[in-house]
């Protein structure tokens, strides 16, 4: 008898201190960080779809126009939404950087995913939700990233199904060599299937 009245009475304080954390301990504003559900695949050569990136590659849909734009130590792919407000910006280059810690990091509704993918390669994945409405997310591995600002959900929806076809390209294989060589004396140009480039400013 003795022992049971010991263990309600255990019981009781185990309870009473699990009510006391869960009611001194504040909940978190911030969403915690979570894994990727999955590895993305390592990327196949496609016909009906346009690359983008270096080691992290996207697909974009072959309707999509994709500008893009180099610089001595960066190239960059710009897609705009179909309502014209927001653009989605794909950087590369070895001076590239952009920090996943910096990306709004006042925001309530704040979703951080890490993995590491090809033997080393950190990628964050960062998506925002704010208190208007808009979204925003961001990529970002090394000398590599692609994010949108403060767009719509709507052209946000639209970026999501660019960005959610992430694959990492493994440089050893030779389908994901560049189909054509870049355009040395363009500065300004547009992305079309089998890389090939469309100058557009010289």
């Amino acid at each position: 008898m003795s022992f049971r009245k010991w263990s309600v009475g255990l019981s009781f304080l185990l309870l009473a201190a699990v009510t006391y954390f869960l009611i001194k301990v504040p909940v978190p504003q911030v969403s915690l960080p979570t894994p990727f559900a999955a590895q993305p695949p390592d990327c196949l050569a496609a016909s009906n779809v346009i690359a983008v990136g270096a080691f992290l590659k996207f697909y974009v849909p072959q309707s999509v126009t994709v500008h893009a734009s180099d610089s001595p130590d960066a190239t960059v792919y710009t897609i705009s939404a179909p309502d014209g407000k927001a653009t989605l910006k794909i950087g590369e280059g070895f001076a590239w950087v952009e920090h996943a810690d910096e990306f709004e990091p006042e925001a309530n509704d704040r979703q951080v995913r890490r993995a590491t993918y090809g033997g080393g390669l950190e990628v964050i994945d960062v998506k925002v939700v704010k208190m208007d409405g808009t979204r925003s997310r961001l990529i970002s591995t090394i000398g590599e990233s692609a994010k949108y600002e403060s767009a719509s959900a709507a052209a946000a929806s639209f970026f999501d199904s660019i960005l959610d076809t992430l694959c990492f390209n493994d440089p050893i294989r030779l389908e994901n060599w560049r189909g054509q060589p870049r355009l040395l004396d363009c500065s300004e140009y547009i992305l079309e299937v089998f890389g090939q480039e469309r100058c557009v400013r010289r």
